[in-house]
């Protein structure tokens, strides 16, 4: 009866230790949707629909998040990190023509 005791007693000293531990961080990049992620591709690149690489957030891409998506048709020319005009990158992430920059870009005849 006593073994039975002490057996139980190390059975429920080791759930309790392994329940201290709390939920694990979410680990963006590992291929799992997990709580506070709203996707997770698991291929660790940040230039596509979920940025999931270092640094990344596992947030749907978005005009303006710091990531420039130019992968599989993601459509930004540019990512300057805002949704501001006139600052080079516009608020849908497309290049803007900059008269005075030194450089004939799209749209303009000279600079």
């Amino acid at each position: 009866m006593a073994r039975i005791k002490q057996t139980f007693l190390i059975v429920v000293a080791f759930f309790l230790v392994s329940c201290a531990e709390g939920n694990p961080e979410a680990e963006c990049g590992n291929g799992v949707l997990e709580m506070g992620e709203g996707c997770d591709d698991g291929n660790k690149r940040n230039n596509d629909s979920c940025p999931d690489g270092e640094g990344g957030t596992c947030q749907p891409a978005r005009c303006g998040d710091g990531f420039l998506w130019n992968d599989y048709g993601g459509g930004e020319q540019c990512e300057d990190g805002n949704t501001q005009n006139y600052d080079g990158c516009n608020s849908i992430c497309q290049l803007e023509a900059l008269c005075g920059n030194g450089t004939i870009d799209p749209g303009e005849t000279c600079d």
